[in-house]
């Protein structure tokens, strides 16, 4: 197991443990490492108190990221690694956070306050795995089942509630009948989850490849919780793994038949910006273009920089036995095609000089210009422009 453990990792268990301390992996990087997964970050616990991993590690550049909680990040070669004391917890009283946090010397203790047992599982090069909770069994069962009392585990943080559908979503898993059960008397509670986290975890279920399965799921057990009345307007679209895993496009699927997708949004504390870009996907992909040269070169003006994904939305979402939209889109940026104002080989300034009043009118002209040369992109030429120009407004 030691091989496929970053050399990085091992040296920080290493100096905890010439230092004369207990330390361990834990958590997702043992369980990745259990499905033989490189795990792509490390959080390490020890009974070290905080005041001494930093001692430990007063050579490298220490962040005090929790250190109310235990936690100090540790930088080697830019690489961040999380190390926590052994702690218990107690209180919840916001269904999220531990009201009380205490260090411990018991390692079983740490593992015990933790969401799900295959999450509970320790390892160091010294003394192996420590699994008091059956993890191991349970990754090659491939199921998620609470530390103890799965009720009690979402009481204390409901957002373990969401992630165990993330979990299931992400890794294949299957949620345990008893945890399951606990979720759907518990489901309620996720209202009370900041906004931010729940976002942060249904972009995970989205990005996944098994994102359908992961939303009809999200829907059973949390849907009215996070979305209210719109839950009933959302349903998993088959074509959501199939997509690009460009987190967007993948809202635009999943909130494609809603009819009030910014609102959700707006409602999941996105961004304007981030709103923005899914519903000029979700409009483009309702537009109706027609699967031809101008189709795509009108998609592309009314898209923009989001053109290619809404044309990936279209072609998947198509009935058509031809699914050539981003083909179509491809080929007009490939080609340089106008598609905007300012690839019109005209200009305001040209206008005024022939005679044109600068204004609304200069605009309005352009516009019509542009309209012109997505139908004929070979009329996109200075001299047959100014005559379409002077005889749309009407001087000749």
């Amino acid at each position: 197991m030691n091989s496929f453990i970053s050399p990085l990792a091992l040296e920080c268990l290493s100096q905890l443990s010439t230092a004369g301390y207990k330390a361990y992996l834990v958590g997702g990087c043992v369980r990745d490492l259990l499905r033989g997964i490189k795990p792509h970050d490390y959080d390490l616990c020890t009974n070290a108190l905080p005041e001494e991993i930093r001692r430990v590690f007063a050579a490298d550049k220490t962040i005090l990221t929790g250190l109310r909680h235990g936690t100090i990040t540790v930088i080697k070669k830019d690489v961040p690694f999380e190390i926590t004391t052994f702690r218990k917890e107690s209180g919840y009283s916001d269904s999220r956070h531990p009201d009380v946090v205490s260090f411990t010397s018991n390692l079983e203790q740490d593992l015990s306050r933790r969401d799900f047992t295959m999450n509970a599982i320790a390892y160091s090069p010294e003394e192996g795995l420590v699994d008091p909770f059956g993890g191991r069994e349970a990754i090659q069962q491939k199921r998620i089942i609470c530390v103890g009392n799965p009720m009690l585990r979402f009481e204390e943080d409901a957002l373990r509630m969401l992630r165990a559908v993330r979990f299931e979503a992400c890794l294949g898993f299957t949620i345990d009948s008893a945890t399951a059960l606990a979720i759907e008397c518990r489901a309620a509670k996720i209202a009370g989850i900041s906004r931010e986290r729940i976002r942060k975890e249904l972009a995970k279920i989205l990005l996944s490849s098994r994102a359908p399965e992961g939303i009809s799921r999200l829907l059973h057990f949390l849907g009215s919780g996070i979305f209210g009345e719109e839950a009933a307007s959302l349903k998993p679209s088959p074509v959501l793994g199939l997509l690009s895993a460009y987190e967007p496009l993948r809202y635009a699927a999943f909130l494609l038949n809603s009819g009030c997708a910014a609102q959700i949004l707006r409602s999941l504390c996105c961004s304007n910006q981030f709103i923005r870009s899914v519903m000029v996907i979700l409009n483009a992909a309702h537009s109706g273009y027609p699967a031809t040269a101008v189709g795509a070169r009108l998609l592309c003006r009314d898209a923009g920089e989001y053109a290619l994904q809404a044309a990936e939305l279209i072609d998947l979402c198509s009935t058509l036995p031809e699914k050539n939209m981003s083909a179509l889109v491809s080929a007009v940026l490939k080609r340089h095609d106008p598609i905007s104002l300012s690839h019109l080989a005209i200009n305001g300034t040209d206008l005024i000089n022939a005679g044109i009043p600068s204004g609304k009118e200069t605009g309005r002209i352009l516009n019509h210009l542009l309209e012109t040369v997505i139908q004929s992109p070979e009329k996109n030429k200075k001299n047959i422009l100014l005559k379409e120009a002077i005889k749309f407004y009407g001087l000749s």
